[in-house]
């Protein structure tokens, strides 16, 4: 009997240490979210036409960086730095176009960024066809110069792994060792790549014992960067109801090592902040759209069990995509049309931070 409060005791401890660190040092516990919490969110000013998928290149230093775009609208991957937003230069060019999406859907054209190295970038979205979903490996041409979307270096394509059909990619996230990708669409929560050299292998799925074949997809991925607590955490919208949910993978076994629901209708993205550590999540909300924007997920306890409280810090109507630049500034990406006029909203907004 001894033995198994030691075991019990000991389970405790190891998952209230995957919650206090994995959503950030030293967090708040509870509280309503309040408006000392909201920050400055500013415009960037540029010639965006449908933004879907936002990165920085890495090897950033001071406050000058480079925000990479996945702009749908214009069909094109675009560049500028951060304290030159309206020079916008196109990168890489001739992807799909989205001309007919009104509703925010990721799937058309591309749908997400993110750097593999300084030079090589991975851009989730149609393939080279148009007919089906891939990730696609470029690497960057020199400052100045841009290259057609047809001349990629890699390209993999996505496809179920529990029934028939292709399935599309949304979210992605990287490691040293893999990349890892969701799909709301699937009952797989996450699929993964390894990093070979400057290419990945093939992509396979997380086993799912739990799911029944039933659609638990994810809407979004990220990794805590660090390196003594590098879990996976996966965002996974409300199905029914009103609470979205995270849950944390140890990376190399791929096991489920948490759960928590969290008061956000549709979680859209999640990144850690580079100066805080705290874990910080978007909400796209379109059911109710005054509960669209930024919030930070804390650490809580309810009736002595670990929960997880979400506090805004930026409202925004349709936040999409996001990512933080190395000086804590987070880029987010909101959303192109509202369904009742088709009035556009697509843009891009910084939050100054540091977060």
């Amino acid at each position: 009997m001894a033995m198994v409060r030691f075991w019990l005791v000991l389970v405790a401890l190891l998952l209230g240490n995957i919650t206090s660190k994995c959503l950030g040092e030293d967090l708040p516990i509870g509280g309503p979210a309040s408006d000392s919490f909201q920050m400055r969110v500013e415009r960037v000013e540029n010639n965006l036409q449908d933004p879907s998928g936002v990165a920085i290149r890495p090897g950033s230093t001071g406050k000058r960086h480079e925000v990479f775009v996945l702009d749908r609208g214009s069909g094109n991957v675009v560049r500028f730095y951060s304290d030159e937003p309206a020079k916008t230069e196109n990168v890489i060019t001739g992807f799909q176009r989205n001309e007919s999406d009104s509703d925010g859907d990721h799937s058309a054209g591309g749908s997400a960024l993110a750097f593999l190295s300084r030079s090589r970038l991975l851009v989730m979205g149609d393939s080279s066809e148009g007919t089906r979903h891939a990730l696609r490996i470029f690497e960057l041409p020199s400052d100045g110069e841009s290259i057609a979307a047809s001349e990629s270096q890699q390209e993999i394509l996505g496809r179920a792994h529990v029934d028939e059909g292709e399935r599309s990619l949304f979210g992605i996230a990287l490691d040293s060792e893999r990349v890892y990708l969701c799909s709301e669409e699937s009952p797989v929560a996450v699929a993964e790549a390894s990093r070979q050299g400057n290419g990945l292998g093939n992509i396979t799925a997380w086993a799912t014992a739990d799911s029944g074949g039933k659609p638990l997809g994810a809407t979004c991925v990220t990794v805590n960067p660090r390196s003594d607590k590098r879990y996976v955490v996966v965002g996974i919208s409300a199905k029914n109801g009103q609470e979205s949910s995270i849950e944390f993978y140890h990376p190399g076994t791929a096991q489920r090592l948490l759960s928590l629901e969290i008061p956000l209708l549709e979680v859209a993205g999640l990144a850690y902040g580079p100066n805080s550590g705290l874990l910080y999540a978007i909400d796209v909300a379109r059911s109710d759209q005054t509960r669209g924007g930024i919030y930070r997920l804390d650490a809580r306890l309810d009736r002595g069990r670990q929960g997880c409280a979400a506090h805004l810090i930026a409202p925004l109507v349709r936040p999409r995509a996001m990512a933080f630049a190395p000086d804590g500034t987070l880029y987010v990406i909101v959303g192109n049309r509202l369904n009742d006029d088709r009035s556009a909203l697509s843009g891009l907004y910084r939050v100054p931070g540091p977060l």
